[in-house]
């Protein structure tokens, strides 16, 4: 007892598994931060401190987040009566890069062999698009395996969309620039001089 206050500690120690439901609206480039709130209720809760001393992540429980790393857990003491441990854990996005976007963008660029093929070489033109569109969408279905499957779209779905609205844009335009160069071409056979 110190000037008529008595101090009491009490050690509790509190074993748990915890389910998250995890948002992948950023695959793979997401994050999650789980926020757990251990409070003291009742009638002494205003008078009492609760300090979260020590926090032990069982290594087992690590290894099983294979595709992700754990930040350092912090807490935080809105009053005095409530600790709040946040733990932050983000995914390792290097595969998915390298397997998905590297990929996808290689096969964006080849859309561009499209312009090297002669200007009356219309079918020539649509043969390159053509095939890379049925390779875009065959690389889709073979990715679709390592994505998780989410009833909404992802930012790696997102990225496929784009990309294929951009592959699928390719036939119009490499048969306009035909036209435009032969238009073109007829302009100066017929230009007096």
């Amino acid at each position: 007892e110190v000037s008529g206050i008595c101090c009491g500690l009490h050690t509790y120690e509190v074993s748990c598994v915890i389910y998250e439901v995890i948002e992948l609206n950023d695959f793979p480039f997401d994050m999650q931060d789980l926020h757990m709130k251990f409070s003291l209720e009742g009638a002494t809760k205003e008078s009492n401190d609760l300090y979260l001393h020590q926090l032990d992540i069982r290594a087992d429980m690590v290894a099983k987040l294979a595709e992700w790393v754990m930040h350092t857990p912090r807490c935080e003491r809105p009053k005095s009566s409530e600790t709040v441990l946040c733990l932050v854990i983000s995914r390792l996005f290097w595969f998915y890069v390298h397997n998905v976007v590297v990929v996808s963008s290689c096969l964006a660029a080849l859309s561009l062999l499209a312009f090297a093929c002669p200007l009356t070489d219309v079918s020539g033109r649509l043969e390159v698009v053509g095939a890379l569109l049925l390779t875009v969408v065959a690389n889709k279905f073979s990715t679709n395996a390592d994505l998780p499957n989410v009833p909404y779209a992802t930012c790696v779905d997102n990225f496929f969309s784009l990309t294929f609205l951009v592959r699928a844009s390719s036939p119009p335009i490499t048969t306009n620039c035909f036209l435009l160069a032969a238009h073109a071409d007829m302009l100066l056979l017929h230009t007096p001089l």
